[in-house]
């Protein structure tokens, strides 16, 4: 991991980020970044993305030498990590587009196709009878606003969990 003073990056954008008394260059910086972060992550759900980041989790092992977990914890997500993952997408995308340009005929990048409907067929029977909900599978978009229904009400955040 690259490091600044001997801080990680993260832990240099976090502390900076969350002190709102600081107005000095570095923070005011970090806050402009952040809020173009917000901007295009929401472009981003807007054209359709899915949102399926599950948050992730350290496993605690009872020594070096066990595979025994003893605890697991789950990491906090901070705005800083969105910050950075956002703009790790927009270079990743911009170098596609960039590469594309260059070399149109001899270009090869990884695009997802969308997965067949009969993917979700289990999955929309279950939301239909346990919980009464539609899942529509029209396009990204719709799958993530008919998936972001699931979790909207903690009642039926169970639905996931029975599949």
């Amino acid at each position: 991991m690259t490091r600044s003073f001997g801080l990680p990056y993260f832990s240099v954008i976090y502390s900076h980020g969350v002190d709102r008394h600081r107005q000095d260059e570095l923070t005011s910086s970090i806050r402009l970044l952040n809020t173009l972060a917000q901007k295009l992550k929401a472009g981003r759900m807007a054209a359709g993305a899915l949102n399926l980041a599950s948050p992730e989790v350290k496993i605690h092992l009872e020594s070096a030498e066990s595979s025994d977990p003893i605890d697991v914890e789950q990491k906090e997500m901070r705005e800083t990590n969105s910050l950075v993952e956002e703009f790790m997408l927009l270079a990743n995308i911009s170098v596609a587009q960039k590469i594309q340009e260059a070399f149109p005929q001899t270009a090869v990048l990884r695009r997802h196709m969308p997965p067949p409907k009969t993917n979700f067929e289990k999955l929309e029977d279950i939301l239909r009878k346990r919980r009464g909900i539609k899942l529509d599978v029209s396009s990204s978009g719709a799958l993530a606003a008919s998936l972001d229904k699931c979790i909207v009400c903690p009642a039926r955040l169970t639905c996931i969990d029975e599949l």
